[in-house]
């Protein structure tokens, strides 16, 4: 009953062998064309962890480039402000020179530009420092 038996045993074998021969060749055509594998519910789902991720990285860089680009267009807004300051307050002592000099008529006009001189500074002095808190929030980390 030995031999019979191992000569089963035997034919299981090689018939086992030539299923994963066949198994192995069908398998190697199946990726040699470029199809896909079956994956495992884990493996896929590691994978779209590792693509939200390098998303998630992605939108935070590109957040901090637009944070810097909006705070440097807030600044570039700041420099004129400092401008159109600066040549508000050369109008303004234009204007004191010649206060003393001007007749009625004119000395009211230039009292009244004056006026309004000093309540665009204050405006402008308000806008500068709104923009000066909103790039303060844009630069934090």
């Amino acid at each position: 009953m030995g031999a019979p038996m191992f000569g089963s045993i035997l034919e299981y074998g090689k018939t086992a062998a030539a299923t994963l021969g066949v198994g192995s060749a069908l398998l190697a055509a199946y990726t040699s064309m470029g199809l896909p594998l079956p994956a495992s519910q884990a493996f896929v789902e590691g994978k779209v962890r590792t693509v939200v991720d390098k998303i998630d990285a992605s939108d935070t860089v590109t957040a901090r480039k637009i944070d810097n680009l909006a705070a440097t267009t807030l600044e570039l807004q700041r420099k004129a402000i400092v401008q159109q300051k600066a040549r508000l307050r050369f109008e303004t002592s234009a204007n004191g020179s010649l206060l003393t000099k001007a007749d009625p008529a004119r000395r009211v006009t230039l009292e009244r530009r004056s006026a309004e001189i000093q309540d665009e500074l204050q405006d402008l002095e308000r806008d500068d420092d709104e923009l000066r808190q909103r790039i303060g929030r844009l630069r934090q980390p």
